[in-house]
């Protein structure tokens, strides 16, 4: 077990191989009220390591991904991110959660495959499962391949411009996708795209702009969403779902 850091502050710091702030090749570390601030690897700017949990950590304009988590399983609770320059997470964990986070991006993205989170499956490994549940994800979306996701209670907005049309809120690659009472209010031409023979997609109980077609229980209208992420008290989101 271990190791374990708490409060501690990663600044500025350069790695020309694996984590620019912090690379934990083996054990499981636990990271605890920890921030990650301008650091710059190209493989983990902020993080690189497996059997990763943090907790209420920040990762701010770090460079080359802000966590890069390799194998085992990861689970962030309650972390923050901001304008990350590449994805703000990206797993080849064997099971991943990600529960109250938030993930924001700022300015103008021309790139569309600059996700929030970018996971994959490695045939290596069994089939991964990610489950992110009561977050919120303000500029970027999800992309997932060979994986099963589960999206519950979560927010997917913009607050800039995108110059590339083709951008989502969640694309998958044959992965068993399941959405439910979540707002997909993104300014894109498709809030969920599938793509492979092997994709299944489950939609229920969530505001889709757009709509989304295979879904009784979805609704289509403005959500109403305060700057703080929640929702104002005339939402057609509230006890909607």
């Amino acid at each position: 077990l271990g190791p374990i850091i708490r409060n501690c502050i990663f600044r500025e710091n350069y790695a020309p191989g694996p984590g620019g702030g912090l690379y934990c090749k083996n054990g499981t570390p636990i990271l605890e009220n920890c921030s990650f601030e301008n650091n710059r690897s190209p493989i983990g700017g902020g993080v690189n390591g497996r059997n990763l949990t943090l907790n209420g950590c920040r990762f701010i304009e770090n460079q080359g991904d802000g966590i890069v988590s390799s194998g085992g399983n990861m689970t962030l609770s309650g972390c923050y991110f901001k304008d990350n320059q590449g994805y703000a997470v990206k797993a080849s964990a064997e099971t991943s959660v990600i529960n109250r986070c938030i993930f924001e991006r700022t300015g103008t993205i021309s790139n569309a495959e600059e996700w929030a989170i970018y996971a994959w499956n490695d045939d290596s490994w069994p089939v991964q499962t990610l489950d992110i549940t009561n977050s919120v994800f303000s500029g970027q979306g999800v992309r997932v391949i060979n994986s099963h996701l589960n999206v519950l209670n979560c927010t997917m907005i913009d607050n800039m411009e995108i110059e590339d049309t083709d951008e989502k809120s969640l694309s998958v690659t044959n992965t068993i996708l399941t959405v439910k009472n979540s707002i997909l209010w993104r300014d894109t031409a498709h809030q969920i795209r599938s793509y492979g023979s092997d994709s299944q997609v489950e939609v229920s109980a969530s505001n889709i702009k757009g709509g989304y077609a295979s879904c009784a229980t979805c609704i289509d209208a403005d959500p109403k969403i305060r700057d703080s992420f929640h929702l104002r008290s005339d939402s057609p989101c509230i006890d909607a779902g």
